[in-house]
């Protein structure tokens, strides 16, 4: 008797979570409140009709330059942890990579505004320094660069490409 009340309960649970789920697609004032009451980030938050649907992914390499003025190989930025069959329904990282994608667009978008002023001084392109001149190193490092990267998955026949390098900066 008790496990079938604890089905019952699991099933009224997860029937609550698919319907704020989909309540939460619709793109109005009126499913606003489940953002301000999703604390937890547990209703996902789906654009499978965007006008303009993500076909690449982008990537954050960084090398350091030391103090007996060589440079470091290329390393990238790896966000978040190795993905878990719990990510389906669960995963909190994803903030770091939607971030990462926002970041490329702003640059881009200051990049077409501005191509001969340069992007050095935006905020898109100070916080990518910030955040890769504050990883963790072991060595006395002197100076760090950064490069984005946008990449089309494995079955695209387009090429890797750059989108932005930035100079050398100290530290």
């Amino acid at each position: 008797m008790a496990s079938h009340v604890l089905d019952v309960l699991i099933l009224v649970l997860f029937g609550i979570w698919g319907g704020l789920t989909a309540v939460a697609q619709i793109p109005s004032t009126k499913s606003a409140w489940i953002r301000k009451v999703d604390v937890f980030g547990a209703i996902p938050e789906w654009k499978f009709f965007a006008p303009t649907p993500g076909t690449s992914d982008y990537h954050l390499l960084y090398r350091d330059q030391y103090s007996d003025g060589s440079i470091g190989q290329w390393r990238e930025v790896t966000f978040g942890e190795e993905r878990r069959w719990w990510n389906v329904v669960w995963n909190p990282n994803r903030r770091q990579l939607k971030a990462l994608f926002d970041i490329v667009l702003s640059l881009q978008y200051e990049w077409k505004q501005q191509p001969d002023a340069g992007i050095q001084a935006s905020m898109a392109y100070l916080y990518v320094l910030n955040y890769v001149s504050n990883l963790p190193r072991t060595d006395k490092v002197l100076a760090t660069q950064f490069l984005l990267m946008e990449s089309y998955g494995c079955l695209s026949t387009r090429k890797i490409s750059q989108l932005c390098v930035s100079a050398l900066h100290g530290l």
